[in-house]
């Protein structure tokens, strides 16, 4: 089945979904659970959530197949199995990793985003000077066109503004 069919549907076989379940075990490891009734305590697999990025404890569906059923009579089993509803599921914070210690994949992508740092203060360091530059000119032109203009008002020829301005 596809991936996000098995989390999201209710009626996806409990065998299937702990099939995937395990497949999943293997790459991530299991969290510990958080709840402290007696039947949050069986849980056995944990599937990482998708966009919250927490785990999703899933309660064996041994002794609440019965319950399940007499809550739910009209929801249909597949191949003899339970279906896992949304109801034996919980949501369970990860454990947050101790300060000061890093993955090499982190420490290697947080050296790149100080080099990216780095070069991106230089740009602006660069551009700046750039800038400075273009807007001295850009001061000096406005003087010597301040210059032209009252030397005009003075009543002075144009060919002694052009000799005496540049």
């Amino acid at each position: 089945m596809i991936p996000h069919l098995i989390r999201r549907c209710p009626l996806v076989p409990t065998d299937v979904r702990l099939q995937w379940l395990e497949s999943l075990i293997v790459h991530r490891p299991p969290v510990a659970s958080t709840r402290s009734d007696a039947t949050h305590s069986e849980a056995s697999d944990t599937e990482w959530g998708t966009a919250e990025n927490k785990y999703v404890a899933i309660r064996p569906a041994d002794a609440q197949a019965t319950e399940s059923q007499a809550r739910h009579p009209a929801v249909s089993t597949h191949n003899d199995s339970t279906p896992v509803e949304a109801s034996d599921m919980e949501v369970v914070e990860p454990q947050a990793p101790e300060l000061g210690w890093h993955s090499q994949s982190q420490l290697k992508h947080l050296a790149v985003l100080r080099i990216k740092a780095d070069v991106a203060k230089y740009k602006a360091r660069a551009m700046e000077t750039k800038y400075h530059a273009m807007a001295m000119e850009a001061e000096f032109m406005a003087e010597k066109m301040a210059a032209r203009v009252k030397l005009q008002d003075m009543g002075i020829p144009e060919d002694e503004i052009d000799e005496l301005v540049e």
